[in-house]
């Protein structure tokens, strides 16, 4: 058995036991609070007029245990996937019932710094100790690296010492979350929060040409013809939490009602989008792309006065 099971069962450690925010009688409340939020200037820019980012981050921090504002402020989203600010990783395992003490001291060499020490202990473990040296980051192609490692080199050291002793020794708590710090440098990185969804209209033309193709193939603006539907999935599939915040951000997008969605979480016999498998979240999609296309068809039929900008009944 795992010795660290033992320490999840801890009546003090609530993360596992809250409630998530998709659940059915709390998912609208929470939705217009991130509808709220994504108006304000007061957060983050890259989650400013994403109320669907801004859910799942709240939802992230009621799993992490953390306040929904300072999980704003400290999770971010890197290919798809939560990640933390190294302050904000030591935050949670600090607030951790079994958490004891952290030493970060520096590995001197001739008075200059090559590296960084972590040890954290947590209660009826041994202490735990990790280093990352110029060495190791001179492996991994970092040294020198433009950016913060050639700006802050002893303070990248240090993250990655942090990130490793926590996750090692609180795997429990982070829930395989890394730090920011850490994962900005893994190759060929795209930050999902720098990228803008489709619009209604691409969403349309796409379901349009699904629909006359039947897998063969789209004829594109430009007269080319696209590679057909099998083949783009074959290409890249997409993951289960990518699906999930699909159709989110697309409940949000048709502003399904609350009494929809309990319908919606009955059909499908969940309490929360996240509990839908792969089937039952293609086919959500499925519908809630259909809808999107529906409201924008009643848009385009909409006829505006151009001299008093009225809505022409």
């Amino acid at each position: 058995m795992n010795e660290l099971s033992t320490d999840v069962k801890s009546k003090s450690m609530q993360t596992n036991n809250k409630p998530s925010l998709f659940d059915k009688d709390s998912f609208s409340h929470y939705m217009n609070i991130a509808e709220v939020l994504s108006k304000s200037t007061m957060i983050p820019k890259n989650l400013i007029g994403k109320p669907s980012d801004i859910l799942i981050a709240m939802e992230m921090g009621n799993q992490l245990g953390i306040p929904y504002m300072q999980a704003l402020q400290d999770i971010a989203v890197i290919n798809g996937k939560p990640v933390m600010w190294g302050d904000g990783l030591l935050a949670v395992v600090q607030g951790h019932p079994q958490y004891e003490w952290i030493v970060e001291e520096p590995v001197l060499e001739k008075a200059e710094i090559v590296g960084y020490k972590c040890t954290v202990k947590r209660k009826n473990h041994p202490e735990h100790t990790t280093v990352f040296t110029r060495e190791d980051a001179k492996k991994a192609s970092l040294w020198g690296k433009q950016g913060p490692w050639s700006q802050y080199p002893a303070r990248m050291m240090q993250m990655r010492a942090r990130g490793y002793a926590l996750r090692d020794i609180f795997a429990d708590a982070l829930r395989g979350i890394k730090p920011v710090e850490e994962v900005k440098d893994y190759k060929e990185i795209i930050d999902v929060t720098e990228q803008s969804r489709p619009s209604a209209k691409s969403v349309m033309v796409e379901l349009m040409n699904d629909s006359a193709s039947n897998g063969t193939g789209t004829v594109t603006n430009d007269g080319t013809k696209s590679r057909t539907s099998q083949e783009s999935l074959k290409e890249k599939e997409p993951t289960r939490l990518e699906l999930v915040d699909e159709v989110l951000e697309l409940i949000v997008a048709t502003n399904f009602s609350e009494d929809r969605i309990e319908k919606a979480f009955n059909h499908y016999e969940i309490n929360a989008v996240e509990e839908m498998d792969r089937v039952k979240l293609l086919h959500f999609i499925n519908v809630l792309e259909k809808e999107l296309v529906k409201k924008a068809e009643e848009v385009n039929a909409i006829e505006i006065d151009p001299e008093t900008g009225e809505v022409i009944q």
